[in-house]
């Protein structure tokens, strides 16, 4: 197969030491033929950090407040989409441990060396996927803020949100989860207040405060992009990180920073608690005042958290 090579860019990046353009949206060609997308942000020559997304969610759209925080520490921020989410192909039969192979294509078609990893909620498992799986002269760090574990199958995590259960039976039930789920889709497109209003129902008193302070437009934007090829994709990448990952923490080697928001009403602290556990040089953050949307308020303290 062919290297993964870039594909033509749509918005120019911005150039080292100026605010420029918020970032450069782009794809590359993959060696199986699939097109992967990624957003770029920060200085184009600060130090390379990967960012993964959440189950609902495609690549971050940072406010200025983020902007400054990446060019005032000099962090260039890549945040590629998973299959099937915003611009990136979809890949039947996929599973956890072929991420790192998907991001290994990217950061090395973006001519990147070693690379840190920041990743929340969904996107832990295949952040510790690549912690298992890259060589340690690529990855200098990896921080899970917000982590999920599996909640079916052996050694299973409690599932004591409502977030969690519902995913539970909807990972035991695809036939119907899919077809309820386009139908909510499509409702939720044509009517995003109603997304809005329902990512604040279940929220923790640190999540309704960070809601209320602008962090609800951008959920239901990355909903909504996450979803626009309709439920399968996000039920799909549900399915995965809810399920056993197919490999075993007890095998990571690489060090892992786990933070964690005391008050997260979606993914219980337990679940940080387990992993921390089970991997070998694992070592948890709780923040007493956050819940689960913590990544715009706390992007510098996790960050901090890579080694320099």
């Amino acid at each position: 197969m062919r290297p993964a090579r870039p594909l033509p860019t749509r918005a120019p990046r911005p150039t080292a030491g100026r605010a420029g353009p918020a970032a450069a949206t782009s794809a590359i060609r993959l060696p199986d033929g699939r097109r992967l997308g990624y957003a770029d942000y920060g200085p184009a020559d600060g130090r390379p950090v990967v960012y993964l997304h959440g189950a609902v969610g495609t690549s971050l759209s940072p406010d200025p407040r983020m902007l400054g925080v990446l060019h005032g520490r000099g962090i260039r921020l890549i945040a590629p989409s998973r299959p099937g989410f915003g611009t990136s192909d979809p890949l039947a039969g996929r599973r956890v441990p072929d991420w790192p192979t998907d991001l290994l294509a990217l950061v090395d078609a973006l001519g990147i060396g070693r690379f840190g990893l920041l990743a929340v909620s969904a996107g832990g498992p295949y952040a510790l996927a690549c912690a298992h799986q890259v060589p340690a002269s690529r990855l200098h760090g990896t921080v899970v803020a917000g982590g999920i574990a599996p909640v079916v199958g052996p050694g299973a995590a409690v599932a004591t949100t409502p977030a969690l259960r519902l995913g539970r039976v909807l990972v035991r039930r695809p036939a119907a989860a899919h077809r309820w789920g386009d139908r909510l889709v499509g409702i939720l497109h044509r009517h995003p207040g109603l997304l809005g209003t329902a990512v604040g129902v279940p929220a923790s008193g640190a999540d309704r405060r960070r809601l209320d302070a602008g962090e609800r437009g951008q959920l239901v934007a990355a909903a909504l992009a996450a979803t626009r090829r309709g439920a399968g994709p996000f039920l799909a990448d549900l399915r995965l990180v809810l399920q056993p990952w197919g490999f075993a923490l007890e095998s990571v080697r690489a060090p892992v920073v786990l933070v964690h928001g005391a008050q997260d009403a979606t993914v219980p602290v337990a679940h940080a608690r387990e992993i921390e556990r089970r991997l070998p040089r694992g070592r948890l953050r709780l923040l007493a005042d956050e819940g689960h949307y913590l990544l715009r308020a706390r992007l510098a303290d996790l960050l901090d958290e890579l080694p320099a």
